[in-house]
């Protein structure tokens, strides 16, 4: 019967769940608990009304039987009529329901529940016991069996491991069981489970032992099972392995390697001490004695080396060989002894021809002259130089041939103050150094070459030779200009030199060096050059009103091209070699300028150049600068006696000479003296100009709005940059000293670099007292015309900057570092390399009476002797390298300098100097010829 059927049913008999819901009229449900007093009351009453009247739902009994393994409860239970009964059923430990059967039920888990009742019935249970699983694992190195068995429960069952050769049985776990020698029993087992056994390498020590003379490492060491290992056996000094063995190993060198080790062992060394055979070897030139000889180790043996007449020792060398000394007073026997013999070795000597000893003297011009006496076994000789004593040495040109007792050695003096040579005497299998010969600075005075006219005179206020200088870029060609000559003559290598008829006419000088001559005849007069319209004054005393010819002069970087300025020449007549020109004399001290060339040895004049207007007073020439190839020149006109001041440039075609351009300062002003000194940069794209009596206070470059305009410091100066594009020049940069003052004249000399990025600058009138460079004294004025220089250089955007303040190492009142003694005549006391790093700066005041090279540089005893500075530049910084006087003290020098484009050669004019001497190294030892002037070279 469905339960909706019974309920209906209930309803209907009136039976009713204890906790069933009634429905009242209103529809709100009420909840009746019928307490058990009234139930049973009622079912009384319903039992008794129902008595006679209608029939009762019988009743069954279901019985429970449980066999061994496990029970079933309840043991019976009575059921209604078409009702099931539920019984559990549990096994026993270690057992599981084997089935359960009767009366149509259905078994779920541990709950049989029976079909609907109709009759009585039994469920019967049975039971059977457990059996599980044991399975086997083992790791590397053995095997356990069997790999798996079947175990009733609580039983135990037992297992076989077995290691593999060279493995031990490390553990085996599972199971809850214990290990007995191989067997592994398990405990009683409950559920299946897993025996896992482990196994471990087997290990041995294999020991060393090492008899005298040596060694074995490792002292003992631990090997696995059928692994070999390294051992190495060292010998101790001067023994050698005998033996090694044990471990049934092998020897390569140092190194025993084992067999497969399978069982401790050891492994034993032995060792034997080593003998050597010392040998002997000898040269040309003497013996050694015995040949050879056994020596055992660490025993040292002697030898016996005679050597032959005319022979020294040249080497000795292997086995460690030393002098013992004299063999026993035995000329020429020497007794050695070797070190501690270690192997087998050699002693080798050898033998040369007794050394050859030079001597250094100092010859004009820059030449250190070594002699010596020739050795006879000698093949060739070799001179080592080491230029600063820091540098090492290397050889000087190439091999000297024997028989040759001399070598004459042209060398750039200032860089040979701390130098050092060697003269090496040659064999065909060696050289033999001789003691050092180092350089005395004091003799090299008389290396200072000394130049002079070669018409040297000293009448009428004296020629002033070496008041402008040139050289070309390899320095061996040197153009000297002696503005005050007084030769009537004209053109190139006139025959009358002497005739004294025209006062400060003037005239230039060309020397040339000739390498393949010896050191006194190497430099010689190569032409003696007057102007083409040579003049001069009738009065010796108006010598500034003659043409002056040679005031400036300015050389190719080959030598093969000279502008040379005439500052006082009158011409009227503009341009090139114009026609009637030289013969005009209409416009006083308008200047001139002349263009030579040479061919070969011989120079001829190719221009007579005047600016384009000549103006009286201009001074057209009182400064020329030309480019490295010869094609470009610049000459200043710095209107000295006019106010005029302008900077003229020339470019040559391959045919003739034209007038570029004019140039003036953006800030022009009567008696500026604006080109008074230019420098024109090697390619001839920069063009530097000096100004020395400009007046504004400005400081630095390009020194602001209103700085060009201002005139409020007297004879400051200033110097202006000019740069070409190809086609225009304009003015680049507007440069001011970093301390300007009044009558400091900076822009006195300029001078530029080959590709005109360093700029020098000089101011004669400079008063600071410092002294080296970059000195923080700038602002001092203690010290009256002392000068200084300064160094700018450019970046590759065009602009400038100031690099270097410079003053001399012994700064004095009065010495015009940088310049000359009167404002507006020009110099050049500046001399720079084309790399711009090497910097020689006169000074014609400075009052030294010392001479030569690196003098003492704090007497100052004498009158305007003058003295020059040579600075050096390693990157951006600056340090002086020497102190260069006249080699005969006096004259003004330093007035004028230049330097060959690599800086190899200085040279230093000293237009005041007084000797008669003439030509090239003379007697400088006379003031007969006061002013004539002389050059030195350095």
């Amino acid at each position: 019967m469905k339960k909706s059927d019974t309920d209906q049913y209930n309803r209907q008999k009136g039976v009713f769940d204890f906790g069933e819901q009634l429905s009242g009229g209103s529809g709100i449900a009420r909840t009746r608990h019928l307490f058990m007093p009234l139930c049973l009351l009622f079912l009384a009453m319903t039992l008794t009304a129902c008595g006679g009247g209608g029939s009762s739902t019988p009743t069954y009994k279901v019985s429970a039987s449980a066999g061994s393994g496990g029970s079933i409860s309840p043991a019976s239970s009575s059921v209604a009529s078409g009702a099931t009964a539920s019984f559990t059923v549990t096994p026993d430990a270690g057992y599981s329901i084997a089935s359960v059967e009767g009366c149509d039920g259905t078994l779920a888990g541990n709950t049989y529940t029976t079909g609907p009742v109709t009759a009585d019935c039994t469920v019967t249970a049975s039971f059977s016991l457990n059996s599980y699983t044991v399975s086997t694992s083992a790791g590397t190195g053995g095997s356990i069996a069997p790999a798996s068995s079947s175990v009733s429960h609580g039983a135990t069952t037992d297992l076989t491991v077995t290691p593999d050769a060279g493995y031990t049985i490390a553990s085996v776990e599972g199971c809850d069981g214990t290990l007995t020698g191989n067997t592994y029993t398990t405990g009683p087992v409950t559920a299946d489970c897993t025996v896992t056994a482990s196994f471990s390498l087997n290990s041995y020590t294999v020991s060393t032992s090492a008899g005298t003379g040596g060694s074995i490492a490792p002292a003992s060491t631990s090997v696995s099972h059928g692994a070999t290992t390294d051992l190495t056996v060292t010998p101790d000094a001067g023994y050698t392995i005998a033996s090694v063995e044990g471990c049934d190993g092998t020897l390569a060198g140092n190194t025993y390697t084992t067999g497969p080790v399978t069982a401790d062992c050891t492994v034993t060394a032995s060792f034997s001490l080593n003998s050597y055979t010392v040998s002997t070897s000898a040269g040309t030139g003497g013996s050694i004695s015995p040949t050879s000889v056994t020596v055992n180790h660490g025993d040292t043996t002697n030898f016996t080396v005679v050597v032959d007449s005319g022979y020294v020792v040249d080497n000795i060398s292997g086995c460690g060989i030393t002098l013992l000394g004299n063999g026993n007073g035995t000329p020429n026997t020497y007794a050695y002894t070797t070190e501690a013999i270690t192997g087998d070795c050699t002693v080798t000597v050898s033998f040369v021809a007794d050394r050859a000893q030079p001597e250094l003297s100092y010859q004009a011009v820059k030449t250190f002259r070594f002699t010596w006496t020739d050795i006879p076994g000698a093949t060739h000789y070799r001179l080592l130089e080491d230029p600063d004593g820091n540098s090492g040495y290397t050889q000087v040109g190439a091999d000297i041939p024997q028989g040759i007792q001399a070598y004459d050695h042209t060398v750039s003096l200032y860089r040979r103050i701390n130098a050092r040579y060697i003269l090496q005497t040659c064999t065909s299998g060696s050289c033999l150094d001789a003691t050092p010969v180092i350089v005395d600075v004091p003799s090299m005075v008389s290396a200072i070459g000394y130049f002079k006219a070669s018409n040297t005179d000293g009448a009428n206020g004296g020629d002033r030779f070496g008041n402008s200088l040139s050289i070309s870029g390899d320095g061996n060609t040197l153009v000297v200009g002696a503005p005050g000559e007084d030769s009537p003559a004209t053109g190139i290598n006139p025959a009358d030199q002497t005739t004294n008829s025209q006062f400060s006419s003037g005239a230039v000088y060309v020397f040339t060096r000739d390498a393949n001559r010896d050191a006194n005849g190497a430099w010689s007069q190569q032409a003696y050059i007057k102007a083409s319209n040579a003049e001069g004054v009738n009065v010796p005393t108006l010598g500034w009103e003659a043409d002056q010819f040679g005031y400036s002069s300015s050389l190719s970087n080959d030598g093969n091209t000279l502008v040379v300025g005439a500052p006082g020449e009158d011409s009227s007549i503009g341009g090139i070699n114009t026609p009637g020109a030289q013969a005009d004399n209409g416009r006083s001290k308008s200047g001139a300028v002349y263009v030579f060339t040479r061919s070969g040895n011989t120079w001829t004049q190719q221009a007579y150049v005047k600016a384009s207007i000549p103006a009286s007073g201009e001074n057209f020439g009182i400064s020329v600068s030309i480019s490295s190839d010869g094609t470009r020149f610049a000459v200043g006109a710095s209107g000295q006696f006019s106010g005029n001041s302008r900077v003229y440039l020339f470019d040559y075609d391959g045919a003739n000479w034209s007038q570029q351009q004019v140039v003036t300062a953006s800030n022009i002003d009567a008696y500026d003296n604006f080109g008074l000194a230019v420098a024109l940069s090697g390619d001839g794209n920069t063009l530097a100009v000096g100004a020395n009596r400009e007046d504004s206070n400005a400081v630095g470059i390009n020194g602001g709005a209103t700085a060009e305009t201002d005139n409020s410091m007297t004879d400051a100066g200033a110097a202006y940059v000019f740069s070409f594009d190809g086609s225009t020049w304009s003015q680049q940069a507007y440069i001011k000293a970093s301390n300007p003052d009044a009558q400091d004249y900076f822009g006195h000399v300029v001078a530029l670099n080959a590709d005109g990025n360093t700029l020098v600058v000089t101011a004669t009138g400079e008063d600071s007292a410092g002294a080296g460079i970059n000195s923080g004294m700038q602002d001092d004025n203690s010290m009256t015309d002392a000068g200084a220089a300064y160094v700018f250089v450019r970046d590759a955007g065009g602009t400038w900057t100031q690099q270097a303040y410079i003053k001399a190492s012994n700064t004095q009142a009065g010495d015009v570092f940088g310049g000359s003694f009167w404002a507006i005549y020009g110099s050049s006391t500046l001399g720079l390399s084309a790399d711009g790093n090497t910097l020689v700066i006169g000074a014609p005041g400075e009052g030294g009476l010392v001479s030569g090279l690196q003098a003492d540089q704090t007497d100052d005893n004498g009158g305007d002797n003058g003295a020059a500075y040579v600075f050096v530049r390693n990157g951006v910084n600056w340090t002086q390298q020497a102190y260069l006087k006249a080699s005969n003290t006096g004259g003004w020098l330093g007035i004028t300098s230049a330097i060959s484009a690599d800086g190899s050669t200085i040279v230093l004019g000293a237009s005041g100097e007084g000797s008669d001497a003439t030509g090239v190294g003379g007697d400088a030892n006379n003031r007969n010829a006061r002013f004539s002037g002389a050059v030195y070279l350095y």
